[in-house]
């Protein structure tokens, strides 16, 4: 076992234990074919622990997940569709004059409150391997 998932085993413990309405709220895991499938038109490739974190959990309810904050771990197909609307919006809005201030088309959101994401930024020479 990783040391993620270890890791992550125990954040789910101490929820269960402490806050079990959040606890529920996890939606199984995905396999690795799931999440490449959902995947497949991002254009670049994702570290492998973002493959174990969803291979652990796919995201969780639209309810707080966090402890103390409200962020939402969002479930895959969720957070390529953010990421695909946030491409598209800042792609093609005049509005944005200077899009790369508040987009980067290598930020793949993963948490989510209201307008603000908690974004993995990966490197556009990046190119994990398969897991």
């Amino acid at each position: 076992m990783s040391k993620l998932r270890d890791s992550l085993d125990k954040f789910l413990a101490w929820q269960e234990r402490n806050r079990p309405e959040y606890a529920s709220q996890l939606q199984p895991g995905l396999t690795e074919e799931e999440i490449e499938e959902k995947l497949k038109d991002i254009p670049f490739r994702l570290p492998k622990e973002v493959y174990q974190l969803y291979q652990w959990r796919n995201g969780s309810t639209f309810d707080y997940f966090l402890p103390g904050s409200g962020f939402i771990f969002l479930p895959l197909e969720r957070a390529v569709e953010e990421y695909e609307l946030n491409a598209d919006t800042y792609s093609t809005d005049d509005e944005y004059d200077e899009p790369e201030e508040y987009w980067n088309q290598y930020y793949f959101p993963i948490f989510f409150e209201g307008a603000e994401s908690a974004v993995l930024g990966v490197s556009p020479m990046s190119n994990f391997p398969r897991q």
